[in-house]
């Protein structure tokens, strides 16, 4: 309405005209007169052409939409139909320098117990491209996910017979595929945890261009197979063992325990035929480990193979490189042994010279 507010009876005959009001809008809407409000469906019509603006330099809502409804409607709904069409159906953009929470081109958020915050679905079966591409120019992510509560960071399923997740590094590129670390000292679990539920591999390496040759596999019993071999920071092999009485330490002499099946304890006796080795520092590799467990829940290692520390006392014969060892009278410790030792006594060869009383060198194990 143009003119000055009548009454609002009826009764003024300004009021009481029944017709629409047509024609440009005039007069002031700030009085006492109502917002004005516009039907479902009645902004239509193909006078109605892009761009439509809206601009502020408030920190006001520019633009708010709600609706109350329980339906399947969606609140806002904005569709590119074109099949040739190269521009997006919804654009966002934000140009703050600040990275604080909801500063995002596109906020979504779910205030419900279900409901997601933002949804992404490419729907058509023929179609290729994909749900949701992110791309990162500057230095930071392309996708950043975290979990604040007991849920995961990200979820991701292969419904068909593609892959849940795949990543990828360019031939020009310079980063890494998948990277994964976990920054509390404290937390114990795995940075990584791989599950199968059925009879194939838990894990399968491939290498080559392209990569088809299988270099490793850990099938779903644990066993592991590598074409190229293993390689270890140690320099021994050993076996965990069980023990009987006093407790051994890396680098004592042990022997089988006559009273005892199957246990090991210091050794005692010198030159006694009863000896089994050395208990390893670091070993390379463990046999009879249990999958997690510590070692001061399985016992000492014993060695088998290769270089290892091993106690000595040369209170009456100095020892030399290459005197072969047997155990001594000391408790847990070897010394060496003449030129025709009984045969199951020997426990390796020295690697050192040694004159002191008691300490430590480096042994052959080798057992004779």
């Amino acid at each position: 309405p143009a003119g000055p507010a009548g009454a609002t009876d009826g009764t003024d005959p300004r009021l009481s005209d029944a017709r629409t009001p047509n024609g440009a809008a005039g007069g002031d809407l700030a009085g006492t007169f109502p917002n004005p409000t516009i039907a479902a469906g009645s902004v239509t019509g193909a006078d109605l052409k892009p761009p439509l603006a809206l601009s502020s330099t408030t920190i006001d809502t520019m633009l708010s939409v709600a609706s109350s409804g329980g339906d399947a409607n969606p609140v806002v709904s904005s569709v590119a139909s074109s099949v040739l069409g190269t521009r997006p159906a919804v654009y966002g953009e934000v140009a703050s320098q600040f990275a604080n929470f909801g500063t995002a081109g596109v906020f979504g958020q779910s205030s419900g117990t279900g409901g997601f915050g933002g949804l992404f679905y490419a729907k058509n079966p023929s179609g290729n491209g994909p749900a949701m591409i992110a791309i990162a120019k500057g230095n930071g992510n392309a996708v950043t996910a975290s979990a604040t509560n007991s849920g995961n960071g990200v979820e991701a399923s292969a419904s068909g017979s593609g892959t849940a997740v795949y990543g990828w590094v360019p031939s020009f590129a310079t980063g890494r595929a998948a990277r994964f670390t976990n920054l509390n000292n404290a937390n114990a679990n795995p940075a990584l945890t791989v599950e199968t539920h059925s009879t194939g591999p838990v894990a399968v390496f491939k290498a080559g261009d392209p990569g088809t040759v299988n270099v490793a596999r850990i099938d779903a019993s644990g066993k592991g197979f590598f074409n190229g071999g293993t390689q270890a920071g140690g320099a021994d092999v050993a076996e965990i063992v069980p023990t009987c009485g006093a407790s051994l330490s890396a680098g004592d002499v042990v022997e089988i325990d006559p009273r005892n099946p199957d246990c090991f304890r210091p050794s005692r006796t010198a030159a006694t035929a009863r000896v089994a080795g050395v208990v390893s520092t670091a070993p390379g590799v463990t046999l009879n480990a249990p999958h997690g467990a510590t070692a001061a829940a399985t016992g000492p290692a014993l060695a088998l193979a290769g270089r290892v520390p091993v106690k000595v006392t040369a209170a009456r014969r100095p020892i030399h490189i290459g005197d072969l060892l047997v155990a001594s009278a000391a408790p847990g410790r070897a010394m060496r042994v003449s030129a025709h030792p009984a045969v199951g006594t020997v426990i390796g060869k020295a690697l050192e010279d040694f004159s002191g009383a008691t300490g430590t060198i480096r042994m052959l194990v080798m057992a004779r």
